[in-house]
């Protein structure tokens, strides 16, 4: 597995570009990403939930975000987060396959 120079400095150059202004959702995205891959889970965590409220209709982000809050042992919210992609795009094979993991381990 390649690992990115971000993930190698542990996030540090995207949290620093993100310092100070208004960040895009899809850099939001990538650091919460980067930062669930480091374990840095509720980082992670606010990272995505941050994207995800700037931008509540894209799938790809609820979907990560329920993979996250599920590491996390917030089994009732990543259920939440996992059947909004779902919902959001029903061809979405990766938020299918969390929510039936989520769902089998009840």
């Amino acid at each position: 597995m390649q690992i990115s120079f971000f993930e190698e400095s542990g996030g540090t150059q995207v949290r620093r570009a993100l310092s100070g202004r208004a960040p895009p959702p899809a850099a939001l995205t990538g650091l919460g990403m980067v930062l669930y891959r480091q374990g840095l889970l509720a980082e992670a965590a606010d990272c995505l939930r941050r994207a995800a409220a700037l931008r509540p209709d894209h799938a790809p982000t609820h979907d990560e975000l329920g993979v996250v809050l599920h590491a996390r042992g917030d089994t009732a919210d990543a259920l939440q987060h996992l059947c909004t992609a779902v919902a959001l795009q029903p061809t979405l094979a990766s938020a299918h396959f969390h929510l039936g993991n989520v769902l089998a381990e009840q």
